[in-house]
């Protein structure tokens, strides 16, 4: 139930929604159910690679997007390039 709550806290439970299914996912494909370093550190390590793992699949997920996104506005480029050079009475027949 969210009636009398504050709007700094909706906004936090908002956030905490957000986030829990990546905590989630760092558990099951991160490999967080059994930390096999020992100690505290061995904690700290485990946690600290599993969020740069985490971090690295965005990244290569965000480089593959960004490589076809490149390659489609540059293809656009060069058609407003080859129009613009083109004497204006044949751009009617190429559009």
């Amino acid at each position: 139930q969210k009636r009398g709550i504050p709007k700094k806290e909706k906004r936090w439970m908002g956030r905490r929604n957000s986030v829990e299914p990546i905590i989630g996912h760092l558990k099951s494909d991160g490999k967080l159910r059994r930390c096999f370093l020992k100690g505290t550190l061995g904690d700290a390590i485990n946690v600290i690679l599993s969020a740069c793992g985490q971090n690295l699949r965005k990244l290569l997920k965000w480089l593959y997007c960004a490589q076809y996104l490149g390659s489609f506005l540059q293809r656009i480029w060069l058609k407003i390039t080859f129009l613009m050079e083109k004497p204006k009475n044949t751009m009617a027949f190429l559009v």
